[in-house]
């Protein structure tokens, strides 16, 4: 891809999919490091990953990278949207929560990460066991963010968001005090 057709893919696609798309074509992972404690459990801050453009195979249980507004996440697949307007679409989740991100579409999913350790690649580490009251709690926050999805992509979406408020507000994170 020439320098030309990138600019132009970014002014119509945006910036990081047009890149994503030209480092696809290289045929080279991408080297990164996760940044955040969503995925502390099992990759935490200062990981090395890469991203395999390549490998496109998305199955559910498998961490993923996607393009999240200006920035690149890397989360666990936790389910795929089945009807017809919601089957272009997976559900997302950090490996240290309990509420899902909000619906990916297809499009944004760059690839598979990979962990890499002493010059070693390895498929990143298993979800660990959560105790019985996280899994019944992360399996139906699922479900209500799957049901939504069904109905319609913007309502799941909103429904992510209000949870994530919910929880920073009684975590005392929204709270604000004179």
């Amino acid at each position: 891809m020439s320098v030309r057709k990138l600019e132009e893919r970014a002014r119509e696609e945006g910036p990081l999919i047009a890149l994503a798309e030209w480092a696809r074509q290289r045929g080279q992972p991408v080297p990164s490091t996760i940044a955040g404690n969503s995925m502390h459990a099992t990759m935490p801050a200062g990981t090395e990953i890469l991203i395999d453009l390549d490998d496109r195979h998305y199955i559910k249980g498998r961490v993923v990278a996607a393009l999240s507004g200006s920035t690149v996440i890397a989360h666990r697949l936790i389910g795929r949207g089945r009807g017809p307007r919601a089957r272009h679409y997976w559900l997302m989740r950090g490996d240290s929560l309990l509420i899902p991100d909000p619906p990916v579409h297809i499009d944004v999913l760059l690839g598979a990460v990979l962990v890499k350790k002493n010059d070693v690649v390895t498929e990143p580490p298993p979800m660990p066991r959560r105790s019985m009251t996280a899994r019944l709690a992360a399996r139906t926050l699922a479900a209500l963010i799957a049901l939504a999805l069904e109905i319609d992509v913007r309502l799941a979406r909103a429904l992510t968001r209000a949870l994530a408020t919910a929880r920073g507000r009684l975590q005392g994170g929204g709270e604000r005090r004179s």
